[in-house]
């Protein structure tokens, strides 16, 4: 295991998952150490490591009534951080992709309560060196069927370093080319950018471990 991160090196730890200051403030992050170092903490990437468990966990509880878009904005790039974090440690294409799979889980739950528009399909996005991804490429899903028929981030995956492949939702729109809405199916033009956001921040992520696969 790799032993990227020290209490001195914290910061960059944090400029890199980002997410997690999303979730604490830099006072329960330090209180958090504190608590970790009386319980004989020695290995400091345990600690990172419990800060992203205990993370996932705060995420529930801030959302657990409303399950609103940054529930499930929040929990994606968790379990996308968290695989890259494994990642950096050498951890093995099981042990990463089984965090990749549960963010594509999240994504799949997004989808299926969205608010802004009708969704009942998800095209896979496949990473340009995964045999098995690319053997599927431009296939359309619907949505209750695509974690049973679509194997990403399982032990299809060709990828060494783990799934570097993202979905996309396909929204129906009416023959103006207009989000159809789930209240009462009204077909008004809307402004579909912020429904756009989750599926940006799915190929943004998929870019960086692209990147990290090139460089690596």
């Amino acid at each position: 295991m790799k032993n990227k991160y020290s209490i001195d090196s914290f910061d960059v730890f944090l400029k890199n998952y980002f997410i997690i200051l999303e979730i604490y403030s830099k006072e329960e992050l330090l209180s958090l150490y504190e608590e970790w170092s009386k319980n004989n903490g020695v290995f400091f990437h345990d600690y990172l490591w419990l800060l992203f468990n205990k993370a996932i966990l705060k995420n529930g509880d801030l959302f657990q009534e409303s399950k609103g878009e940054s529930f499930y904005q929040n929990a994606f790039y968790l379990y996308n951080s968290m695989a890259h974090f494994r990642r950096e440690e050498g951890a093995s294409k099981a042990e990463i992709n089984k965090f990749h799979r549960l963010s594509h889980e999240v994504y799949v739950e997004e989808v299926k309560n969205d608010k802004i528009g009708v969704t009942n399909e998800i095209v896979l996005i496949p990473h340009p060196k995964c045999k098995y991804a690319n053997s599927l490429n431009k296939k359309i899903y619907s949505i209750d069927c695509f974690l049973e028929e679509c194997k990403i981030a399982s032990e299809d995956c060709t990828l060494n370093f783990g799934c570097g492949c993202s979905i996309s939702k396909i929204p129906k729109r009416d023959k103006k080319g207009n989000l159809i809405f789930l209240n009462e199916l009204s077909t008004e033009t809307v402004n579909d950018s912020k429904g756009c956001v989750f599926t940006f921040l799915s190929i943004i992520i998929s870019f960086g471990v692209s990147i990290y696969l090139i460089v690596y």
